[in-house]
C-alpha cells in the first residue's frame, strides 16, 4: 500500500525493488522553503531527467515529494505536475507518488484540506491520509461528508478509544493502526475487532510493514503493509534475516517472533552516546 494520500499510478512492488523486466530507482525531490515562490515540477526534477537521459534502460520513480502550503496555489501546482507526467517524453517515470510531507499528517488547517480536494477531484484521488490538524474527528467527518474524498486516518494514534470515535463518526474509510504506535499487537488487535464491526477496513499506515504484517496476514480483515523505502532501508541497517518483496508480496517468516532479529554489532555502530 502506498504511503501517498494522493497517488496517480502507483507500479507494483517488485517493479519498484527492481523486478526482472524493470530496474527503478527511486527518487526523492527537495522542496522549497516556506514562504518562497514556487517552481514548476518540471523545473525542479531536472537534475533526475539528466540521470535518467545517461541511463535510458532504467524506470524512474518520483516518490515521497511534496509542495508547502504557503507561496502558491497547491491544487494548482499538483494538477499541473500530473498533466506534466503525461505528456511525451516523461514515459521513463514509470511510477509518481505524492506524498504531503510539509503540512500532511495531521497538519492541514480545513480550508486548506477543502481546496485541495476540490482542486484534486479530477485527479481521481484514492484517499487522502491524515488530512487535518490533530486527526479532528468532528472535521475529518465534515470534509468526508462535504467532498465525497476517501479518508484514511489513524497511524499518528496510540489509544484505541481514538479509533472508535472516528467510526461513530463516520469520519474514515479507512484506519491506519501500527503495532510501533498504536501501543502493540494486542491492543490493535481489538482496534481491528472494532473496524470489523463497523465494516471499516484497516491497513497498515506510518512504514513497518515487517512489524505490522504478522497482524495482517493472522485477521480475518486485514490489509495491506506499507513497503515505505526509506524505513526499509533502515531496518536492513540494524536488523538480520528479513525477507525480501517478491511479485509484489513478502512471505511470513518461519522464524520465532518476527522471523527476523536485531543485529547487535550494527545497533552498536550506529549508537550515540549522550
Amino acid at each position: 500500500m502506498p504511503s501517498t494520500g494522493l497517488g496517480w499510478h502507483i507500479t507494483r512492488l517488485d517493479v519498484i525493488q527492481g523486478g526482472a523486466r524493470v530496474k527503478s530507482y527511486p527518487v526523492s525531490v527537495g522542496r522549497s522553503q516556506y514562504a518562497t515562490p514556487w517552481h514548476p515540477l518540471e523545473w525542479i526534477i531536472a537534475p533526475f531527467r539528466d540521470f535518467g537521459r545517461l541511463h535510458p534502460d532504467k524506470g524512474l520513480m518520483l516518490a515521497e515529494w511534496a509542495s508547502a502550503t504557503p507561496g502558491g496555489d497547491k491544487a494548482a501546482w499538483i494538477t499541473e505536475a500530473a498533466n506534466l507526467m503525461k505528456q511525451p517524453g516523461w514515459e521513463q517515470f514509470i511510477a509518481v507518488s505524492y506524498f504531503n510531507r510539509v503540512d500532511g499528517n495531521c497538519n492541514f488547517d480545513y480550508p486548506s484540506a477543502e481546496r485541495l480536494v476540490r482542486g484534486l477531484l479530477p485527479l481521481k484521488l484514492a484517499f487522502f491520509e491524515e488530512p487535518l490538524m490533530q486527526n479532528d474527528v468532528r472535521l475529518m467527518a465534515d470534509l468526508r461528508s462535504r467532498t465525497g474524498v476517501t479518508l484514511a486516518a489513524g497511524q499518528n494514534e496510540g489509544m484505541a478509544f481514538r479509533f472508535r470515535d472516528m467510526m461513530i463518526a463516520g469520519a474514515v474509510d479507512y484506519v491506519q493502526p501500527n503495532v510501533m504506535i498504536t501501543g502493540g499487537f494486542t491492543q490493535v488487535q481489538k482496534i481491528a475487532g472494532m473496524a470489523a464491526a463497523f465494516n471499516v477496513a484497516i491497513a497498515n499506515g506510518g512504514a513497518g510493514a515487517l512489524q505490522n504484517m504478522h497482524l495482517h496476514a493472522g485477521l480475518a480483515n486485514g490489509g495491506f503493509c506499507e513497503w515505505h523505502l526509506p524505513f526499509m532501508g533502515l531496518c536492513r541497517r540494524i536488523y538480520k534475516n528479513m525477507p525480501d518483496a517478491r511479485d509484489g508480496k513478502v512471505a511470513i517468516p518461519a522464524g520465532p517472533g518476527l522471523g527476523f532479529e536485531p543485529d547487535r554489532d550494527a545497533v552498536r555502530d550506529i549508537t550515540v552516546k549522550a
